[in-house]
């Protein structure tokens, strides 16, 4: 269901405020509210965007923040739990600044980026809830989901 919620929303929209608002796909979010994808892809344990494949995510980032000149962004970028704490990090923001590099080389001022790479301090399934999966399968698709990009509005 995820995956399916995500695959309709190709991108999103926020609130400009309590009384005004704009939308690209028809979902509309308040301002502070994020977009959390799976999709970005990096080179496994690197913190560089996979060469030679389309984002399309980010090209609507792109898109996003051409069309509302005055928004900022922050990429969060989240890790599973499996490599320690400062691997964890310094991978999570390395690949933010990543992400901010490829918005910025379509265009985007760096000065409306804020790159964040919060490595495995916010997990959305913890290690006790993993370790109960029955299968490999399960436990790695467990792990996945910690392994994530959000965008939040920072500014209009």
């Amino acid at each position: 269901m995820k995956k399916a919620f995500t695959a309709a929303l190709l991108f999103f929209a926020f609130s400009l405020s309590y009384s005004q608002t704009f939308s690209l796909t028809g979902t509309q979010f308040k301002v502070g509210s994020f977009y959390r994808t799976y999709s970005i892809l990096f080179s496994l344990g690197k913190s560089e965007l996979r060469p030679n494949t389309p984002q399309p995510i980010l090209d609507s980032v792109v898109t996003f923040l051409k069309n509302n000149p005055t928004i900022q962004l922050e990429m969060d970028v989240h890790a599973d739990s499996r490599l320690s704490d400062r691997s964890n990090t310094n991978l999570t923001l390395a690949r933010a600044k990543s992400i901010l590099d490829y918005l910025v080389n379509k265009g985007i001022e760096a000065s409306r980026l804020k790159a964040a790479g919060y490595g495995k301090k916010k997990l959305l399934i913890t290690d006790s809830q993993i370790a109960k999966a029955k299968t490999v399968d399960e436990k790695e698709a467990l792990h996945a989901q910690n392994r994530r990009v959000e965008f939040k509005i920072i500014a209009l």
